[in-house]
């Protein structure tokens, strides 16, 4: 039989680089207050809200034949948006911003583009009903920026979109 989850406490640098996503059994780690990848600030909670970020799932069961408890954790994921408030964590902020500025920078963009652009890139970071259409709507409306925003824009967001939004996008 299997429990419900319950949630370790990750530690996560605010460029995005997992110091641990379980505090439980990495307890040195709470000393460390700057990333020895980027040198940026360790947070363990979202500074929007104050909430925990969560760190890796666990789980117990209980083995019938020995009456034991077990307990197995599942993989983490990087997460882009906090559980509690719906903010984006400071490594997605910094995405969003960034492809922004790729995209003010195209002089063969109007405002319209850029907005449609700003509006719906955000939608390819996720997986919702909404997927699809904005990547399509950026495939149409990318005909007209300069090859070399559409290749910047493909190297900042292809590793942190949804993979079918890239296959629609033909960056995968």
């Amino acid at each position: 039989m299997t429990s419900l989850p319950t949630f370790e406490k990750a530690l996560i640098c605010n460029k995005g680089h997992i110091l641990t996503d379980c505090i439980a059994t990495n307890q040195h780690l709470l000393e460390v207050n700057y990333c020895k990848e980027c040198g940026s600030i360790v947070i363990s909670a979202c500074p929007s809200c104050g909430a925990e970020i969560l760190g890796c799932e666990q789980y117990q069961y209980k083995e019938w034949i020995d009456h034991g408890v077990e307990t197995y954790y599942t993989g983490y994921t990087l997460p882009k948006f906090c559980h509690c408030c719906g903010e984006p964590y400071p490594w997605m902020q910094t995405i969003l911003q960034n492809l922004e500025e790729i995209i003010d920078m195209d002089d063969e963009l109007d405002e319209v583009d850029k907005t449609i652009l700003k509006e719906k890139f955000p939608e390819l970071m996720i997986e919702s009903p909404g997927t699809t259409a904005a990547a399509l709507r950026i495939s149409k409306t990318l005909k007209a920026a300069t090859n070399i925003t559409v290749q910047a824009l493909k190297s900042a967001i292809a590793s942190k979109a949804v993979g079918h939004a890239l296959d629609i996008l033909g960056w995968k």
